[in-house]
């Protein structure tokens, strides 16, 4: 694998670009003191210098001027933010200076910015109150869901159809109710939880005939219970010590692990992987000619609204989503971000799109804010045979560890780990 492969998709604050050029700048912080009647010099040493970076970044296209402006809002943003740097990955750091803008008629279509970032801690004394990146999640999920349910509801016919058409419709809501619905019980299980959630969903099934009249009561109902059952996958926080935990496959149905908090992102992509596969599983055109068109459009609208709202509640489950790790954290977003650009790039409606845009970036921005504080996942070889217990110590000072060293790479015997074996343990700085 060559080394541009190695090369990381570069964004701030969840907003990607292009890149021209990448100059850093690292060493430490020292003073020089010079004494008369002496020959020599000493150094005193005042730390590691904060590393710098000015990014040559590039946005281009048709619709640069949308991309432009993004960019232009969150490095204007107080605080520090998560920059992918493209070569030194995820650094959390904040724009020291003015950023230079450029654009041309001999480059039509492009925005060149020169942008000075300096790497911060995890505190910062701005004097400012930091973007709350979790309300900022849950708010552009409501504006997404807003503009999947305005979208849908041209799109779906019912005065224009046969009757037919109206049952096969009934039938394709209904598979997607018993997806959710087994999706539930997979996350109940998974928590070892019993709650209303399958009574509530069952509730609305049962009322499918009542509103498949209703584009705009039936979507409201699809994408309420959605936000129910994902949302449930918040309660892992209060289940405490009865949880039944996730295996790390991520495939449903879950395994009876060890639990853990750091997991229940595993939970949360198997919820969602499942409902991205509903296709209105026993419904099927019915009509020819202009009558099969539209049952093809309500069919197709039915499936949109269960995916995409899937989609949109499990990135606001992001916000209330804890991680072990910066590359678990990393490695999340980039799957859900994958399905929103997926679900934006087929979508044509301007409102709809620029929504799921929106929550795609406020996801990044929390996950790659988070992610800057998290350790991150390295290799540890095992040079002789030795306990969990004792390598827990070792590693991190603390012996209750070694459970994630077991759970994490899967040992069979914790109380003889053999020498001569890569493990996946956390960093320690």
């Amino acid at each position: 694998m060559g080394w541009r492969d190695e090369l990381n998709e570069a964004s701030f604050r969840g907003i990607p670009f292009m890149y021209d050029a990448v100059a850093s700048t690292v060493g430490r912080r020292t003073v020089l003191h010079e004494y008369a009647g002496r020959d020599d010099a000493e150094i005193e040493d005042l730390g590691r210098m904060a590393p710098k970076f000015t990014v040559e970044a590039i946005v281009l296209g048709e619709g640069y001027m949308t991309w432009r402006d993004w960019l232009i809002d969150v490095l204007e943003m107080p605080g520090p933010g998560a920059l992918v740097h493209p070569y030194w990955g995820n650094r959390r750091v904040a724009v020291t200076g003015e950023v230079r803008i450029s654009e041309s008629t001999s480059e039509g279509g492009m925005a060149r910015f020169t942008i000075p970032f300096t790497e911060v801690g995890v505190r910062v004394d701005s004097g400012r109150r930091e973007v709350d990146t979790s309300a900022a999640i849950d708010a552009a999920a409501d504006d997404a869901i807003d503009n999947l349910l305005l979208a849908a509801i041209p799109g779906y016919h019912v005065l224009d159809v046969i009757e037919a058409a109206i049952d096969n419709a009934e039938e394709a809501v209904g598979a997607g109710f018993r997806a959710l619905n087994a999706v539930k019980g997979d996350i109940n299980a998974a928590l070892n939880l019993v709650d209303d959630g399958l009574a509530a969903i069952q509730k609305v099934a049962d009322a499918i005939g009542d509103i498949i009249r209703l584009p705009e009561t039936l979507f409201e109902a699809i994408s309420s219970r959605i936000e129910q059952v994902f949302g449930s996958i918040a309660t892992i926080g209060e289940a405490g010590e009865d949880l039944l935990g996730v295996g790390e496959d991520l495939a449903l149905p879950y395994s009876a692990a060890a639990a853990d908090l750091a997991f229940r992102s595993s939970v949360l992509m198997a919820a969602l992987r499942a409902m991205l596969e509903f296709n209105a599983e026993g419904a099927a055109v019915i009509g020819e000619g202009a009558q099969a068109e539209l049952e093809a459009e309500n069919l197709a609208v039915i499936v949109k609204v269960f995916r995409t709202a899937s989609t949109i509640e499990a990135a606001r489950v992001l916000a209330t989503t804890s991680f072990d790790s910066s590359d678990r954290a990393l490695a999340v977003l980039e799957e859900i971000a994958g399905d929103i650009d997926d679900l934006a790039a087929a979508t044509e409606d301007d409102d709809e799109y620029r929504t799921l845009v929106d929550l795609r970036a406020a996801a990044a921005a929390h996950i790659q804010s988070t992610a800057a504080d998290l350790p991150q996942i390295v290799g540890f070889l095992v040079t002789e045979t030795v306990p969990a217990l004792v390598l827990a110590q070792r590693l991190y000072g603390d012996p209750s560890m070694a459970e994630d060293l077991i759970k994490r790479n899967g040992l069979r015997n914790p109380a003889a780990i053999a020498g001569g074996q890569t493990l996946e343990v956390l960093s320690s700085d």
